[in-house]
């Protein structure tokens, strides 16, 4: 039997975001979302995927631009010296 990992995909889900705009809960059945919500002040609830869902400063954040590929420092081997016995 296949995984069954594309089945909910049209689904609807609705998130809970707390006052800071971090997702506290997510649910596919709103009256709960609502119930939750209920226990965070000045929460909201909104369906996933709506615009706005993402806070202002996450959504600021970008990745670093990737460093520029640099090759090794050319490395000169040199016998060590004889060491004399005696």
């Amino acid at each position: 039997m296949g995984c069954a990992c594309n089945k909910n995909k049209g689904r609807q889900q609705f998130e809970v975001i707390a006052e800071n705009g971090r997702v506290v809960f997510t649910s596919g059945n709103k009256a709960t979302a609502d119930t939750v919500a209920g226990r965070y002040p000045n929460s909201e609830v909104k369906a996933r995927g709506d615009a706005g869902t993402t806070p202002p400063a996450a959504a600021a954040k970008t990745l670093p631009a990737a460093p520029a590929t640099r090759q090794p420092a050319p490395v000169s081997i040199t016998p060590a010296p004889a060491q004399s016995s005696g």
